[in-house]
């Protein structure tokens, strides 16, 4: 765990000064992807509008999606492995801070109650463009979305309570392959006692409560008619589209298809 407090995930003040130095939105057709081990000297981060990838540090292994947001300090080596046979589209944000941001890893952050999408994709769009104010509203806007970051960030900082921190994992990390016994390191429980007070809290053990969220998440993702249910079922974390199928309409009495044509 990091020796940083919650308080410096951004460091105090870090609102005054930021400065947006570059906006690129580009697909798997683009020419400027970095396969290599690479660094910068400010805070990339990056929305995945589509697609995915696998990101490398010298201290992490981790795995992005769609609607995943991945936050890279500055001057920390790091390497992407991206499958450009399938369609990829992302937002990239080069961002300087007047002394240093004061992160020590790489963050992730999911964003699929699409709150943060929409500013990514209006600071790509008034980069663009060219007018009297354009850096005063692009100032503005990124002062938004540092403070949505933020306070995501202190959020999972600050959580101490056990069973409230293995909620927040599973919110987070719904789309990986979680087992109980993962989640009992994380709360420092054995799995009954974790299964006991989790059910305590929720009603459910935290493996029920995985899938509750993933067949919400589903529920709002079939809204969107340009994603395929196999890629929805893929993205909140069921391997086998047909299991994804069964579980859905176990919950809403109707398989997906027939749940997005009749709703939508």
């Amino acid at each position: 765990m990091s020796s940083l407090s919650p308080n410096s995930v951004f460091k105090k003040g870090f609102f005054s000064g930021v400065r947006l130095l570059s906006c690129k939105r580009f697909t798997e057709k683009s020419n400027i992807w970095n396969f290599n081990w690479h660094k910068h000297p400010f805070v990339e981060i990056i929305y995945f509008m589509e697609g995915g990838a696998r990101i490398f540090s010298n201290s992490d292994d981790l795995t992005f999606s769609i609607y995943d947001i991945v936050i890279y300090p500055e001057h920390t080596p790091h390497k992407e492995k991206i499958d450009l046979s399938n369609h990829q589209e992302i937002i990239c944000l080069w961002i300087e801070f007047p002394d240093s941001s004061g992160l020590d890893r790489i963050r992730r952050l999911s964003d699929l109650k699409n709150r943060l999408r929409w500013l990514f994709v209006e600071i790509h769009r008034q980069s663009l463009t060219n007018y009297t104010y354009k850096y005063k509203l692009l100032d503005n806007l990124l002062q938004v979305l540092m403070y949505y970051i933020k306070q995501q960030l202190d959020v999972s900082w600050n959580i101490q309570d056990p069973v409230s921190r293995v909620i927040h994992f599973l919110h987070e990390n719904m789309a990986k392959t979680i087992r109980i016994e993962k989640l009992a390191r994380l709360a420092n429980y054995s799995s009954s006692y974790l299964n006991r007070k989790f059910k305590e809290r929720t009603g459910s053990t935290p493996i029920n409560y995985l899938d509750r969220i993933r067949l919400e998440a589903a529920w709002k993702l079939l809204g969107r008619e340009d994603m395929a249910i196999n890629q929805i079922a893929t993205l909140i974390g069921y391997k086998d589209p047909k299991y994804f199928s069964r579980r859905f309409k176990s919950q809403y009495g109707v398989p997906p298809n027939h749940f997005r044509s009749s709703n939508y």
